[in-house]
């Protein structure tokens, strides 16, 4: 399993190495990742519901654009084994993501508490983020499915 290099992850797709044992267990991972990332935000709860709701409303747009673009990069219709191969490619970049997020929301937090600002400030900076990384995730998914298919 491929935990960071994503060029040769991208190229045991390519040339259909990846075993379905293998793509399996980089779902189950994939997953694992998934539920970490949502269990750790109970850490620091955010209290601006309006704001979580435009989040969320903002993550359905990002996820329907996102998608649709890596289908498209995929060959669409006409493509190969999509759903595998965005199961696959997604961890290694998800890994690399959540680990910048954690890195940059420390970060964060601490300039945020040397200035003092309000809370309020940290949930507009944490749904802003959270939305950033969830366009870098599916960007780099699209390069990687465009790489994969050339």
């Amino acid at each position: 399993m491929y935990f960071w290099n994503t060029k040769k992850l991208a190229n045991k797709i390519r040339d259909n190495e990846i075993t379905e044992t293998e793509k399996k267990n980089y779902y189950l991972a994939g997953a694992v990742l998934l539920y970490m990332s949502m269990y750790s935000m109970w850490l620091q709860p955010r209290n601006n519901f309006t704001l979580l709701a435009i989040e969320a409303a903002l993550m359905v747009l990002v996820a329907v654009v996102g998608i649709n673009c890596t289908f498209k990069s995929n060959g669409g219709s006409l493509g190969k084994d999509y759903v595998s191969r965005m199961a696959v490619i997604s961890f290694p970049i998800s890994i690399k993501l959540f680990l910048t997020s954690f890195l940059v929301g420390a970060l964060i937090g601490l300039f945020m508490a040397i200035l003092s600002l309000p809370e309020s400030a940290f949930d507009l900076v944490a749904s802003a983020a959270t939305v950033l990384f969830q366009c870098l995730i599916l960007w780099r998914i699209n390069v990687a499915i465009k790489y994969i298919n050339t």
